[in-house]
This record gives C-alpha cells, structure tokens and sequence, in this order.
C-alpha cells in the first residue's frame, strides 16, 4: 500500500484509481461519494476552514482502496496526513486523517458562538448603533451558511463508510466511523443551533 499525495492541478493521476468516466464527471461536481472495485472508494468535498469559513473552499479528494491518494493543495490536510504513521491501512488512514480534521471543530464553534454572544450584548446595550453591525451579522450568517453546507457534506460521506461492509471491512473500524458520523453530525447540529441564534 502507497501513500499518494497529489496536488490539485495533478487530479488527471486519480485515473488509474478511479478510471476515465468517473473522473470527468468530477470536473462539475463539488459533492462525491462512490464504492468502487474490490472494496475501493472514492470521495470528494469541498474543505471549509472553520476558523476562517469566509476564506474560499477548496474541492479535496481521497481514493482508498489498494493505495491511499489524497488530492488538494490545503496545507493543513497535508501535514496531518504527514503526521499519521506510514503504516496505517488506507481505510483507517482516512479515518485517522477526518478525526484530526474536525479535533479542534467543537472549541472553534465555541468560540464563534462567544463572538455572537459578544455582538448580541454589544447591540443591546449600545446607546448608538455599534459600527458595521449589520455587516457583521451578515458575515457570521455567511459563514454559517458554508459551514452548514460543509458539515452536511461531511456528515453524508462519514455516514456511507460504516453501512457499507463491501468497503470496510472490519467491524471494530465501522464502529469508529460510526462514532466519526456522529461527530459529524453533532458538529451540523451546533451551527444549525448558531444560525438560528443569530
């Protein structure tokens, strides 16, 4: 097994891995999901910077299956799959790789959920309008906005993964990707709470 990291511009190397029609149907999907061949798949989103979700997206691919391939240009999603052992299988390599992605997500939401609250108070208790508070709210509903896109796509990907014996195989391993998709899902149930709290 091979650890394989492209970068964006090099997507016509998942060919191989994914084969010709597959891969040019990605050129207009932001969204994928598909079991392939002998217990492989294939998945594909668009990554959201919860500390920045304003920032621009970027669509990231992951095939598993004979080889690990990561394909994207983040950089933080290249150094935490640098950081996880060489030796891992590629099913639980992705899973390692989502599990450090979102580690950091619920302390992130808290504090963008302080923000709020700060803004909220300030409106409040202001004798005048504060500056640009219209402007600011519209820039947090944004973002929550991307956030909610990002966090229902994840939890649509991490929900396939533990119904599907064909491709992973191990059961101690669905359990954890079960526990992955709850994650997921709590993590769309703390924005949806946000953006109705704004």
């Amino acid at each position: 097994m091979a650890v394989i990291l492209l970068k964006s511009d090099e997507r016509n190397r998942l060919e191989p891995y994914i084969g010709a029609d597959l891969l040019a149907r990605l050129r207009s999907a932001r969204h994928w999901y598909t079991q392939l061949e002998e217990g492989a798949c294939f998945l594909m989103f668009p990554l959201c910077d919860v500390r920045q979700p304003m920032g621009s997206e970027e669509v990231i691919c992951i095939y598993c299956g004979r080889d690990f391939v990561f394909c994207g240009d983040n950089t933080r999603c290249l150094s935490l799959l640098r950081a996880l052992p060489d030796d891992l299988e590629p099913y639980l390599r992705l899973l390692r790789f989502l599990q450090a992605l979102t580690a950091d997500d619920v302390d992130v939401l808290d504090k963008l959920e302080g923000s709020i609250t700060a803004l909220e108070d300030e409106l409040l208790t202001a004798r005048t309008p504060p500056t640009r508070a219209g402007a600011r709210i519209i820039s947090l509903r944004h973002g929550l906005l991307k956030l909610r896109r990002y966090y229902e796509q994840l939890g649509l990907l991490t929900g396939e993964l533990p119904e599907n014996e064909a491709v992973v195989h191990d059961p101690e391993l669905r359990k954890h990707f079960r526990a992955m998709d709850r994650r997921a899902d709590h993590l769309l149930a703390s924005v949806l709470h946000l953006r109705d709290y704004i």
